[in-house]
């Protein structure tokens, strides 16, 4: 089978990339791809995604983004929402979208949306050197248990890899899941966010992620600051990066609780390449603290996915697997 070009994207509410991969028949999954480009845009920027699709044709300058020569043929799409019928609505951007949209704008022979965090537990199938991986905590993977995705950006994502041939990742909306607060203090603090406009449910999505630290750096010093502007403002009071990294952690043990996901967690996502949240103490010791397993999640591996580009190698791998598993 000749080589194709797809194209992958990485729907997100605050920034939307866009690469071109080369996908070839191999002996192995990953040596199926090579990386020929990639596009960023910020989502905010457009007012639907059929726009968004038209300006990816070019590059700023003029150069084509995609190949002239050889069109992609097809396009797996992640989007941070929960996708049905091969359409989705995101909780986080004021519009839809859908693979039919694709073909259309593109002229494709097919495409397909997925959760973001499909495509991140994708990305997460083997210890690739494009991951750019960090290790938080060293341990032992229990062999055959399922692997945890976490991460937060402009919400907070999960996923489940599950092992197997093929592997299977399933998807989550757990970022909208109430969030455990414990003690006055964290009380407090979340009236002082039910007060700034979350009244009623507090969620994940509302404490781990850029919205999240927002609202901690505004209860800790008394001044608003853009969620943009927070991350390089962290030192202004120590209590907020830990506040934050004992979120981080609790809520990434919360999700290997409900799953005994022993095979490991890999943490994903914005927030942890812009603040140094998973190197703090307070983030092992919150994840630690699984009482009366605490010995048990000292031993799960924890590794820091810093690459941007996992979401898009994640969803090229998507269609490595759904398409030539049969022949790996």
């Amino acid at each position: 089978m000749a080589h194709y070009h797809l194209l992958t994207a990485d729907i997100g509410a605050t920034h939307s990339r866009f690469a071109v991969f080369k996908v070839f028949p191999g002996e192995n999954l990953a040596g199926r791809l090579a990386f020929v480009n990639e596009h960023w845009l910020n989502t905010g920027d457009f007012s639907g995604f059929r726009q968004m699709l038209r300006a990816i044709g070019k590059f700023p300058d003029g150069s084509p983004f995609l190949p002239e020569q050889m069109p992609p043929a097809a396009a797996v799409i992640g989007v941070a929402g929960p996708v049905v019928g091969n359409s989705c609505k995101p909780p986080n951007i004021p519009w839809s979208l859908s693979g039919l949209e694709v073909e259309e704008e593109l002229g494709l022979e097919r495409a397909v949306l997925i959760n973001d965090f499909v495509a991140q537990g994708h990305a997460c199938l083997n210890d690739h050197a494009w991951l750019e991986l960090d290790e938080i905590q060293a341990g032992a993977a229990r062999p055959g248990s399922p692997v945890a995705v976490v991460g937060a950006g402009s919400g907070f994502g999960k996923a489940l890899l599950l092992p197997g041939v093929p592997p299977r990742v399933l998807p989550s909306e757990g970022g909208h899941a109430d969030f455990p607060f414990v003690g006055r203090d964290e009380f407090d603090f979340a009236g002082y966010v039910g007060a700034e406009g979350r009244p009623g449910r507090i969620v994940l999505d509302n404490i781990v992620s850029g919205e999240g630290l927002a609202h901690l750096y505004a209860y800790m010093t008394g001044r608003r600051l853009p969620q943009r502007e927070v991350t390089q403002r962290l030192s202004d009071d120590p209590r907020i990066l830990e506040w934050f990294a004992r979120f981080y952690g609790r809520a990434s043990r919360n999700f290997i609780v409900d799953t005994l996901a022993f095979g490991g967690l890999f943490v994903t996502g914005g927030m942890a390449l812009y603040a140094p949240v998973l190197k703090h103490p307070a983030f092992l010791e919150e994840f630690r603290r699984a009482d009366p397993f605490e010995d048990l999640f000292a031993s799960i591996p924890v590794r820091h996915v810093r690459s941007r580009r996992a979401g898009l190698w994640g969803a090229a791998m998507y269609e490595v697997v759904e398409h030539f598993t049969d022949s790996a």
